[in-house]
């Protein structure tokens, strides 16, 4: 994953201009579930690209802490990409992601889907591979392949042929997705639920209980993976679907780029170097 965002920054510098990557999420450095509540990036196969453009200097420590991504959408409209903020160039970057042969799936939000289908005017080819999803607004969302060699990883169901410009975006643009789930009179919220260490794959108790461990796992991780949910977005959240966007730059980023790149700022990854 980190050699792909490293080819990705320069190709996004040099073939379309974008000045270098914002990063979101990628995943814990070992694995496993993510502190800020992802129900993906466990596996190192995903990573959240911002859609703010990088800036053309180094953002300071404080800045990385506040710093948040820029939505694409009208707020005024429904589901409807705002002309004011969203470019041709956003449209490119995304193309770009996606036509990488070792990316599986991108993931959109339906609104950016929807734009992409009406004006990309390039090859078609990789924009089945653009999928619609909840949030996703602020930063698109890349899953790659598992990669060769890796024992117990398993890819996802082929993505359906054709462009994606169907039933299946149009679905999105009607009221079923936006409903809100039923509840029975008098149900109570359910309680939080932590994971114990028995819940996760084995091969994540050799992780923790490794030589070079420098934490202690006790009966729970530190992780509360379902919590009463009094907002769309939380329960967007605990259905599986990650929200990434506006969380602080420098928190989400979890170390994994900064552990293997201490030389830069761990969000920022210009095209020129890395």
């Amino acid at each position: 994953m980190i050699a792909l965002i490293e080819r990705f920054s320069h190709d996004a510098v040099e073939k379309i201009g974008w000045p270098g990557l914002l990063l979101g999420d990628i995943s814990q450095p070992r694995g496993g579930p993510m502190l800020s509540g992802h129900a993906s990036h466990q596996i190192g196969l995903d990573a959240d690209i911002w859609l703010t453009p990088m800036p053309q200097r180094t953002l300071s420590y404080q800045e990385r802490e506040t710093i948040s991504a820029t939505s694409m959408l009208d707020k005024s409209k429904f589901l409807t990409v705002d002309p004011s903020i969203w470019t041709p160039s956003h449209a490119r970057l995304i193309m770009m992601a996606a036509s990488y042969p070792q990316v599986e799936r991108v993931f959109v939000n339906p609104a950016i889907k929807k734009k992409l289908c009406d004006t990309w005017r390039g090859d078609r080819a990789a924009l089945g591979k653009v999928r619609p999803i909840y949030g996703h607004d602020y930063h698109f969302h890349i899953r790659i392949k598992c990669p060769e060699g890796s024992k117990g990883c398993k890819d996802q169901a082929v993505v359906p042929a054709g462009d994606g410009c169907d039933k299946s975006l149009a679905w999105w643009f009607t009221d079923e997705p936006w409903a809100k789930p039923k509840q029975k009179p008098g149900a109570k919220p359910p309680k939080p639920k932590f994971a114990k260490l028995a819940d996760l794959p084995k091969a994540c108790a050799l992780v923790l209980n490794g030589p070079r461990t420098r934490f202690r796992t006790g009966g729970y991780l530190r992780h509360r993976l379902s919590r009463p949910c009094r907002n769309s977005r939380c329960r967007d959240q605990h259905r599986g679907r990650d929200r990434g966007g506006r969380r602080s730059a420098a928190r989400k980023h979890s170390g994994t780029l900064a552990a293997a790149r201490a030389a830069i700022a761990p969000l920022q990854i210009p095209g020129a170097h890395v």
